[in-house]
């Protein structure tokens, strides 16, 4: 048996439209037709991923019971997809610079 043999991965072309290229290219055609929105701003926003509960908790160095808490409590800036929590790293940062991760003295926490 004699033959061409493969090896590594066979590529195919993208076809299809839901490919992360195609999702990438209508992404970025539509922040360039956001106002103000500079070449800056389009990278910030393609490069940050969604981030899990585990995910967040190790960012921030707590248990993820303390998300949990936190969302509840104290407003920690969440997104709900499904029955899951997803958080940008960048929104998580500014909600804690800006104090709101520090107990309040009126509550008792």
């Amino acid at each position: 048996m004699s033959g061409p043999a493969l090896v590594g991965p066979v590529l195919f072309p993208l076809a299809f439209k839901d490919t992360p290229c195609y999702i990438l290219n209508r992404f970025e055609r539509a922040s360039r037709a956001v106002p103000g929105m500079n070449s800056e701003s389009r990278m910030t926003m393609q490069q940050e991923r969604w981030l899990s509960v585990d995910e967040i908790a190790a960012h921030m160095g707590v248990n993820p019971d303390t998300v949990y808490k936190w969302i509840e409590r104290r407003k920690l800036p969440a997104h709900k997809m499904g029955r899951l929590w997803k958080f940008k790293a960048s929104e998580v940062d500014e909600w804690v610079r800006a104090g709101r991760a520090a107990p309040s003295s009126n509550t008792g926490e």
